[in-house]
């Protein structure tokens, strides 16, 4: 068994996913010729990488092990024409160890995602608007893209990340409402939306406009000291994978998980239309 990266359970060492928090295991990811790897293997490898930058010499238990690596093919003469390919920050984190490499690892891909959401956003408000001419995100929101690219530190990052988030809802509301003329006044956009797919008879993954709500309404309980509302805030935490009182970085990670997914469900909805 090994230690689940973002919640600390143990998973089988061969498991792809978390069985609790259903994060994918962390590998190494580069272009540099490193072998994709799980994270025990990241360890082993790291340290001969280690080694053979500080000798030139591997062992032949170590290269039976990994032997797709560039690394451990190459002869200290042939190292010195590869090494200028791989980036210097690269090496540093090799040289850094193996939490180095893993932090390296959650950053490329917290920057993965974060390019990918802001790259859907657009991509869902050209759809919707030339098809219904309205928008359903702003995209004008530079603290909300920013945030997607930061970690989250501690409460107080994670309230404000959270409501930059939930500004990403706040779109005018007239064109929405001329798609739904019977429309309530107080609705907002996400329950514009709602009803639209609902009127339209249109079918998605009910998990899209729950992921909304969750976000905007765990947004109006932060903080989270309050008894009054516990039961449905202890709901929405548990959604996200998370309970009180929660793992910021874990809950945020998990938040912008789910809604990257909402966003690529809504993609097929407008492509089917």
């Amino acid at each position: 068994m090994v230690a689940c990266t973002y919640c600390g359970r143990e998973i089988p060492v061969d498991g792809t996913f978390c069985a609790y928090c259903g994060n994918r295991r962390l590998i190494l990811r580069t272009n540099f010729g490193i072998p994709t790897t799980t994270s025990h293997e990241i360890y082993k490898t790291s340290g001969t990488i280690s080694t053979y930058i500080a000798t030139g010499s591997i062992a032949v238990k170590e290269s039976q092990e990994h032997p797709g690596s560039p690394f451990l093919s190459l002869g200290a003469r042939d190292y010195q024409e590869y090494s200028p390919g791989i980036p210097d920050n690269f090496s540093q984190k090799i040289r850094d160890g193996e939490e180095a490499i893993r932090n390296y690892n959650i950053e490329l891909q917290r920057r993965e995602q974060a390019t990918a959401i802001v790259s859907i956003i657009g991509i869902d408000n050209i759809l919707f608007d030339s098809k219904k001419q309205a928008r359903l995100f702003r995209e004008d929101v530079l603290q909300a893209i920013t945030e997607l690219y930061t970690p989250c530190e501690s409460e107080h990052d994670f309230i404000a990340k959270l409501a930059s988030l939930v500004s990403l809802f706040e779109v005018p509301l007239d064109p929405l409402r001329r798609l739904l003329p019977e429309a309530d006044s107080e609705w907002r956009s996400i329950k514009l939306v709602e009803q639209w797919l609902s009127n339209n008879s249109v079918s998605y993954d009910p998990d899209m406009i729950t992921t909304w709500k969750n976000i905007v309404n765990l947004r109006n309980m932060t903080p989270f000291h309050s008894k009054s509302r516990a039961g449905e805030l202890t709901s929405i935490l548990n959604y996200f994978g998370e309970r009180l009182p929660p793992n910021y970085q874990r809950l945020w990670d998990s938040i912008l998980k789910r809604f990257h997914y909402s966003l690529k469900e809504l993609q097929r909805i407008l492509d089917s239309l």
